[in-house]
């Protein structure tokens, strides 16, 4: 319980600053998986995506 309440609050407190620290350029899921993309769609937009194999790869840039 104690390390889901703080994950809970790390998610919570993330902000577009801490994001552009260290900026993603792709994001990779597996493309069977309904993966939720909610939290990187909060920071980044993302492209449609390529299937690359089981993969799928999504292009991203930090928000303004």
């Amino acid at each position: 319980d104690a390390e889901t309440r703080a994950y809970a609050d790390y998610i919570n407190s993330f902000a577009r600053e801490r994001a552009a620290r260290t900026p993603l350029s792709y994001v990779v899921t597996i493309a069977a998986a309904q993966i939720d993309l909610g939290n990187i769609d909060r920071w980044y937009t993302r492209d449609a995506g390529e299937r690359i194999g089981d993969y799928t790869v999504y292009r991203v840039k930090l928000r303004p």
